[in-house]
């Protein structure tokens, strides 16, 4: 993300977000996670969001640095919701260890990761033409990621 994003806010927010993902072993800090709730993906799971993805990865393969800026930047804020109500599930199924290590660092850090894309994007939006359109389609993207992931159904 950070390759090519304009804006040094975005580049920054990108390059410590990886840092932060990788060093942590967020991958298989997440897969410890399912694990430990007993939900780890099938193959028939992942038949089922195979679309949502494909048009998640299309985005980032355009390689625009206001689309992967915005797209981080919805991403990290929705901890704010996902994050307690895992922690809720967590706490219901009596869960420890894995589960709430993966919450715990979520809570703390993608708070903070949020912030720091939005400065990016609020920089990033000043660099580039049509900014608002762009963003209202990573939105629609990113909703409807969210809403099949959680099989929800969006509200028009």
């Amino acid at each position: 993300a950070a390759v090519f994003c304009k804006s040094e806010k975005s580049r920054t927010a990108a390059a410590e977000n990886f840092r932060d993902e990788i060093s942590g072993n967020h991958p298989d800090m997440l897969e410890d996670f399912a694990a430990s709730l007993d939900a780890m993906p099938t193959a028939e799971d992942f038949q089922a969001i195979r679309d949502v993805v494909t048009s998640v990865r299309n985005l980032v393969a355009r390689c625009n640095g206001l689309e992967i800026a915005a797209l981080m930047a919805f991403l990290e804020g929705t901890s704010d919701i996902i994050m307690p109500t895992l922690a809720a599930l967590g706490e219901r199924l009596r869960l420890n260890g894995s589960c709430h290590t993966y919450i715990e660092v979520h809570t703390a850090a993608d708070g903070d990761h949020a912030a720091l894309f939005m400065e990016g994007l609020e920089e990033e939006v000043s660099l580039h033409d049509n900014a608002e359109d762009i963003i209202s389609e990573v939105e629609t993207t990113i909703l409807n990621f969210w809403a099949k992931i959680f099989e929800v159904e969006l509200k028009s």
